[in-house]
């Protein structure tokens, strides 16, 4: 599709300033993730798990920990780069051989009729045989199982996102890991979140897995002027970021810099 670049430069930069302000108004938003201890930053506080917790060392399957450096939990695990900017600790996890385990879980109040994105990070400890994690609602399992790179050092999102019924205000929100093999089958996890609204992509426009990052309104902004991705080497998403079918389309950035802000997501026209 060819564009006029000029018209698409101005329209670009005429949205600069709405994103700076917006930047400035969500620094240090609170509340649009609806997960507690996402990050788990806090430690092992904040959610559940059907695997047993380990505080030491990691003596078998279907155990778990809470730290920065993997390998400190079993020497065969690799440690990762960073799940995303700033992070210090993740879920470290050895995987269970026993089917139906929850490796996370929370209780978390939603909306009757809202719609809601699922995501995290994930990555392989240990190379050869990768876990295959997928979210589950309710003891439902919603969206794509996900395989994680057979590769060490790798981190992938796994997403879903689920509507809820009519007279639910609150639900079990939990993770599964679909392999149950008992070596290789390690794993990590992090950065978990629900966020309201999934008519729009993702906000983590350069799949780096930090939300609400500034950084990905300028990834957004470079990729619709016909930009690299940012930073240097990352993937980014799909610019129809309203999936209205209509690319390079302005109502995408209006959409994108509105769910940014904790706005809801928009259709041109509506």
């Amino acid at each position: 599709m060819k564009r006029d670049h000029a018209s698409c430069q101005v329209r670009v930069e005429r949205r600069l300033g709405v994103a700076a302000v917006l930047m400035a108004a969500t620094a240090g938003a609170s509340g649009q993730n609806l997960v507690v201890n996402g990050n788990f930053e806090q430690g092992n506080v904040g959610f559940q798990s059907d695997y047993s917790f380990s505080a030491g060392g990691n003596c078998c399957e279907g155990q778990y920990t809470v730290r920065g450096n993997g390998s400190t939990f079993n020497g065969s695990f690799v440690n990762p780069p960073p799940s995303s900017p700033g992070s210090m600790q993740m879920m470290v996890v050895n995987g269970s051989t026993v089917s139906n385990q929850r490796i996370w879980y929370q209780t978390i109040a939603v909306t009757p009729g809202v719609t809601y994105a699922f995501t995290l990070r994930g990555c392989t400890a240990v190379a050869g045989g990768p876990a295959v994690l997928q979210w589950q609602v309710n003891g439902s399992l919603i969206g794509n199982p996900t395989s994680l790179p057979s590769q060490t050092q790798v981190w992938v999102n796994i997403r879903g996102t689920w509507t809820v019924p009519a007279g639910v205000t609150s639900i079990q929100l939990a993770i599964r890991n679909l392999n149950t093999a008992t070596f290789p089958n390690d794993f990590y996890v992090d950065d978990l979140a629900v966020i309201e609204g999934s008519a729009c992509d993702s906000i983590d426009f350069n799949n780096d897995g930090s939300l609400f990052d500034p950084v990905d309104i300028d990834a957004f902004l470079s990729v619709f002027a016909e930009g690299p991705c940012i930073p240097a080497g990352a993937t980014c998403g799909d610019i129809d970021f309203n999936n209205d079918t209509s690319v390079f389309d302005p109502c995408d950035i209006d959409s994108f810099l509105l769910v940014f802000s904790e706005g809801p997501c928009t259709v041109c026209g509506q």
